[in-house]
């Protein structure tokens, strides 16, 4: 299929093409049993039985074939549920409004209709129904025996009883698929597109939490810790932001290993650790539960694996050999807010910085 470059709605649909096939390939071939059996008691020829079989079985395969071949699936797809009602509207009057097989009819194309398109083409949809039984009273006469015996209603029984469950098993597929397409939304809107750490506004809110929760008692203490990678501008403009972006990654991977073993919290609490990116190069973490002692064991050891002449300085090639300078501070039940921390924290980095770089400082309160 050649594709317009020029519509934007091109191609578009593909997975609704695919999942009305399924449910009309179900819903025409159970429901040709039920609409045979009234045309039988109707007494129609046998060559508009033939049509309707064509309907039932070969209908289906040629109208996915169609929609896939077209510039937009979707609208062609549209366009076949519409081409449905109005054969439904010619069956139903060839089998003179038979209720049972009529009804049937009319509430599995319905119920499609709604689903794809709500109410406005439910409506369209009925209309091209009702103009397909008026072109079936013209071609066939107008009849009416609304009565079915009992071969029409034993036929009618698998549409009644397999149609609706296959239909709440697709909603139900359809409805996991945007739990889980909105549980990732949810997700991506809380963390750092490159390094996968938390995104500051989300961090900082998480922060802000914390220290409600020391503030108020239910938590006994917690700490604090801004990294930042040392001459980081310089590692960007001798390799590239490309390979800035790589350090930037694998700096964010080891501080969030080193996070995960800052110790056990106090008896009854749950310890948890939490690294967001707070600036360009600059990082938090938070570490719930963990005293100052804690937090400043954990950031040695990442300060430590970060000296180019160890295993694991050597091992992490993204940050040729960068160092990061680290602040340290712990919750103090005298601070106004979360803010006043992470000054505090901050000024405590800057200390490190202005000391030479690649040191911890831990802040004075």
């Amino acid at each position: 299929m050649a594709q317009s470059t020029l519509n934007p709605l091109a191609g578009k649909g593909m997975r609704f093409v695919r999942r009305v096939y399924a449910m009309r390939a179900i819903g025409l071939a159970i429901g040709f049993f039920a609409v045979a059996a009234a045309m039988l008691e109707a007494g129609v020829p046998r060559w508009l039985l033939a049509l309707v079989f064509l309907h039932g079985f070969a209908w289906p395969h040629v109208a996915a074939w169609r929609s896939r071949r077209s510039e937009v699936p979707f609208r062609a797809e549209i366009q076949n549920m519409m081409i449905d009602a109005v054969l439904g509207g010619v069956w139903a009057a060839a089998m003179k409004f038979n209720l049972l097989p009529s009804v049937l009819i009319l509430a599995m194309m319905s119920m499609n209709n709604v689903a794809a398109g709500g109410t406005r083409l439910l409506l369209h949809g009925l209309g091209w129904h009702l103009a397909g039984a008026l072109a079936g009273i013209v071609a066939f006469g107008a009849a009416w025996h609304p009565q079915a015996n009992l071969t029409t209603i034993v036929a009618s029984l698998p549409m009644l009883v397999l149609y609706p469950l296959a239909l709440g098993r697709t909603t139900y597929s359809i409805s996991r698929r945007l739990a889980a397409h909105g549980k990732q939304i949810e997700a991506n809107s809380r963390l750092d597109g490159l390094t996968g750490v938390l995104n500051r506004g989300y961090w900082e809110a998480m922060l802000a939490a914390e220290f409600q929760a020391c503030k108020t008692g239910r938590r006994s203490t917690a700490s604090l810790v801004l990294l930042d990678i040392d001459h980081f501008k310089q590692l960007n403009d001798t390799h590239g932001h490309l390979a800035g972006d790589e350090a930037l990654k694998a700096f964010a991977a080891l501080v969030m290993q080193h996070a995960a073993q800052h110790g056990t919290a106090a008896r009854g609490e749950t310890r948890q650790c939490l690294v967001g990116r707070y600036g360009g190069e600059e990082f938090g973490v938070l570490l719930s539960g963990a005293s100052l002692t804690q937090a400043v064991e954990m950031a040695e050891r990442l300060s430590r694996s970060l000296q180019p002449g160890t295993a694991a300085g050597a091992g992490i090639a993204a940050l040729r050999g960068h160092t990061a300078s680290l602040g340290v501070a712990a919750f103090d039940a005298g601070m106004a807010g979360h803010h006043e921390w992470l000054a505090h924290t901050d000024r405590a980095l800057y200390e490190a910085k202005r000391a030479g770089r690649n040191r911890i400082r831990i802040s004075a309160g």
